[in-house]
């Protein structure tokens, strides 16, 4: 994957995909106080991989996102990396 520079759209072609989603939230609420849910991840103090701010360090360590899956984190109390995180498919309980 290429890096992405200021002002372009990302040259992954993964933009619109559950996959990117998910690791634009995790940015968000790890990096940005004006994010809705920012107060009890990144203003907890709760971080994710320094690695994670590249899209593809991401996808390499947890690939793309199957479909009708979220990434959910195996303990909320600890931060976002590949030990703790997971694709899940939620069940017609969840």
């Amino acid at each position: 994957m290429s890096t992405v520079q200021r002002g372009r759209p990302p040259e992954h072609g993964l933009r619109n995909t559950a996959t990117y989603r998910a690791w634009a939230y995790i940015r968000a609420v790890v990096n940005n106080p004006n994010r809705r849910g920012y107060a009890t991840v990144g203003g907890a103090g709760l971080k994710h991989d320094p690695r994670w701010e590249e899209f593809a360090e991401f996808v390499t360590d947890m690939g793309e996102c199957p479909e009708g899956h979220s990434l959910r984190r195996h303990d909320a109390s600890k931060g976002f990396d590949a030990g703790n995180c997971f694709w899940h498919l939620p069940s017609r309980k969840d």
